[in-house]
């Protein structure tokens, strides 16, 4: 009777420990709180692959009733030196970006940019060449 009961016990526990084996998802989530107040939220999710690691960010608050969302995705090298950086969506409620540099060996291997503030421009730069100063 007591081999029953433990070896009910112990087949109770595999799930528990097969779970507890597993690794955690690598997608956390963050609170945005202003004012002691939840006001959005950020989230992002790795991938791994043999070249590389991804990481997918979104990005929601609202401020005075109007949202305000941004996307971004960077990617690494499992050594984490950078590989490209992309973003897309509002950083503020005035304010929108959509730009994207891409590395190669450490260098720029391209970059596109949006008009930042009241200036109106956007840039194709080539290989090797880092935007100036801006507006």
């Amino acid at each position: 009777m007591l081999q029953k009961r433990l070896l009910a016990a112990a087949l109770a526990l595999l799930p528990a420990a097969s779970h507890a084996q597993q690794a955690p998802a690598d997608s956390p989530t963050f609170l945005l709180h202003k004012f002691a107040q939840r006001i959005g939220k950020e989230t992002y999710r790795l991938t791994r692959t043999a070249q590389a690691h991804t990481y997918d960010v979104d990005f929601k608050f609202v401020d005075r009733v109007s949202p305000v969302a941004l996307r971004a995705q960077l990617a690494v090298t499992p050594a984490g030196e950078p590989l490209r950086l992309a973003v897309k969506g509002q950083t503020s409620r005035f304010s929108s970006i959509n730009d994207t540099v891409r590395l190669d060996g450490g260098r720029p291997a391209s970059a596109s940019m949006t008009p930042c503030g009241p200036c109106r421009w956007w840039a194709e730069l080539p290989r090797g060449e880092i935007p100036g100063g801006g507006c």
